[in-house]
Parts: structure tokens; C-alpha cells; sequence
């Protein structure tokens, strides 16, 4: 359908909602704009429909879903701060998980971020009360928390692939095996790929073997560079410009890759 004429009937007056206006009204529309609103609300209603589509021929899509990164970033900068200020394990929780709830409230919620806000908090408070819980069984806690709340997540594609390759990553650091960080930037990249590629032909019935490679350079670039950066920019808009020249060379090796015809394969669904 089309819509001819929108009329405001009524102004909302939720407090909520007109937080949500303000923060999102102080995003400008422009390239920077598109993906601190992806990056940090999880909006991407405005977000260019051909590059979205380039990303899922190169296997990199997974990287522009709000997930376990964005809410793990955040507990690493509050953290930080409130280890220098001496405050204690119990303290750094509650202010954490206070922080976390109004982000939660502010953003676009999907099955992938209540996954890591559960999983998130269940660890955590395994770790401040030294319950001394195998991370298996925290893994089988957090996913019973979650379908109980909802079990339709189960049919979610964002937290079909964010809590296989999380559950997959977390029991492998168990092992705590120490390697070269390269080797381990392409382990996590090659486990990642094997454990999603079920998901990954279920739902769109083609793969690129070459998302591995991709991944290996688009996973540090967009969580190292491009993800932090979107983050400061809600405070300091005045990055925005430095943001922009990663994002235009991100775009451009996107679209130049895209147009690599080997490595994808089709198979029937």
C-alpha cells in the first residue's frame, strides 16, 4: 500500500517514547547518521537495501546486527571507568546492569540482544557470587531464561546465528589454549563459518567459502574501528567526519568484492 496522507491525531506523552524521539532526532540523516543508528539502536530502516545485500553475498551481515558486541563493549568502557574509581565487584554490577536496562529501553529490542543481555547477566553473576557454575550449564540456563520469556526466538534468524556462533566461541575458549593471534583470529573465523553455515543455507540456499578470508579483515575493521567510533560519535558528533572515511573505505572494498564471482556456491534449499 501506499500512504497518501499521514494526520497526527494525538501527541504520545510517554516519557519512554519521547527519550527515544530526542536521542534519535539528534542522530543526523547522513552517511555517519545510518550507522550510528544500526550501531548503536539497531534501526536500519534507512540503511541502503543494495549494500545490505552485498554483505550477505560476502558472508559479513552478521557483523550489522545489534548483538553480543555492542552490549560487551559497552561493559568494557563502564567497567573500566568503575575499576578506577575502586568500585567493588557487587557495585560495578548493579551500575552496569542499571546502565544496561536504559540502553535496553532506548533501543530497538530483537532476540539477539535479550540472548546477550541474558547471557550477559547470567555469567556475570556467576562470577561476583562465585556460584562456580560450568559454563555448559550457564550456556543451558541462559538459552531456558530465554525461551521461557519467548520460544519463538528459536525461529529468529539474528539469534539463530548470534547464539550458535556464541555458545560454539564460548566453549572453545574453555580450552584456554594459548596461540599465535593470527591462528586464533582465523580459528574463531573458520569455527564461526562452519558452525553458521547450516543457518546460513537453511535460509538463503548459497554460501561464500570466501568469507572466511573476508572475515578475517572485516570482523577486527568493523568491532576494532568503525563500531567504537559510531559509538563515541553519539557523544562527540563532531568525529562524525572521521567515521564517514571509514565507512567510504569500508563501502568501497564492499563494493568491489561483490562484484568476485568465485567462491559462492548455490544449493537447493
Amino acid at each position: 500500500m501506499d500512504v497518501s496522507n499521514i494526520e497526527l491525531i494525538k501527541k504520545n506523552s510517554n516519557i519512554l517514547l519521547t527519550f527515544k524521539s530526542l536521542i534519535r532526532n539528534s542522530i543526523k540523516n547522513d552517511k555517519a547518521g545510518e550507522y550510528i543508528n544500526i550501531f548503536f539502536l539497531g534501526n536500519d530502516n534507512n540503511f541502503d537495501n543494495d549494500l545490505t545485500s552485498k554483505f550477505q553475498k560476502l558472508g559479513i551481515s552478521h557483523l550489522f546486527a545489534l548483538s553480543g558486541t555492542q552490549i560487551s563493549f559497552l561493559i568494557v568502557i563502564i567497567s573500566f571507568f568503575l575499576k578506577k574509581i575502586n568500585f567493588s565487584l557487587k557495585l560495578q554490577f548493579l551500575v552496569i546492569f542499571f546502565i544496561l536496562v536504559l540502553y535496553y529501553l532506548i533501543i530497538e529490542s530483537c532476540a539477539a540482544i535479550d540472548r546477550a543481555l541474558i547471557f550477559n547477566l547470567v555469567f556475570a553473576l556467576n562470577n561476583i557470587f562465585n556460584f562456580n557454575i560450568k559454563p555448559s550449564f550457564l550456556i543451558l540456563l541462559s538459552l531456558s531464561i530465554l525461551f521461557f520469556i519467548n520460544p519463538f526466538y528459536i525461529y529468529d534468524i539474528g539469534f539463530q546465528y548470534s547464539t550458535i556462533i556464541s555458545v560454539t566461541l564460548i566453549l572453545i575458549m574453555m580450552k584456554k589454549e594459548k596461540t599465535n593471534k593470527i591462528i586464533e583470529l582465523l580459528k574463531i573465523s573458520w569455527v564461526s563459518f562452519l558452525v553458521s553455515l547450516p543457518i546460513s543455507l537453511y535460509h538463503f540456499s548459497y554460501i561464500n567459502i570466501l568469507s572466511i578470508i573476508y572475515n578475517l579483515f572485516y570482523v577486527p575493521f568493523i568491532n576494532i574501528i568503525i563500531f567504537p567510533l559510531a559509538m563515541i560519535c553519539v557523544i562527540f558528533p563532531f568525529l562524525s567526519s572521521l567515521l564517514e572515511v571509514f565507512i567510504y573505505i569500508f563501502e568501497g572494498s564492499v563494493n568491489l568484492l561483490s562484484n568476485v564471482k568465485i567462491g559462492t556456491i548455490v544449493l537447493a534449499r
